[in-house]
């Protein structure tokens, strides 16, 4: 369970750091933010692991000593806390392996307010990135 927790420090740092709203220096690009998302993911994963593995030990190590049968309100964070860091780490994993390919620009259109119409040309240099449709 130690090695769980101190497996989430870095988790959580290396998915804070991918998230787009922090920006790095010019030399990051986005493969490396990318890169680390994933890393996070695996950390995320692993610690689940490592987390379930102490939480299922414990119950089969007591029952077999001293004959226990109920297990204490620690012993279900425990598990849920584990399924939540599987959980996270799956997610963030599988949207991961969803953003890879860029979304193309073939099929977009820019509306533009002076004009009224759709037209397949770039954006203007004012245009916000909220209105690609």
């Amino acid at each position: 369970m130690i090695s769980a927790c101190l497996l989430g420090v870095p988790a959580i740092l290396l998915v804070l750091m991918s998230m787009p709203c922090v920006r790095l220096p010019t030399n990051y690009s986005a493969t490396i933010k990318k890169r680390r998302t994933q890393a996070g993911g695996i950390l995320f994963i692993i610690m689940a692991v490592f987390g379930t593995i102490a939480t299922v030990w414990y119950p089969i190590g007591s029952n077999k000593d001293k004959k226990l049968m109920s297990f204490g309100y620690s012993l279900y964070a425990g598990w849920v806390g584990t399924g939540l860091c599987l959980l996270g780490g799956v997610i963030i994993l599988c949207l991961q392996v969803a953003l890879i390919t860029s979304p193309s620009r073939e099929n977009s259109f820019f509306y533009s307010r002076r004009s009224g119409t759709a037209r397949e040309a770039e954006p203007p240099s004012n245009h916000a990135k909220s209105e690609r449709v």
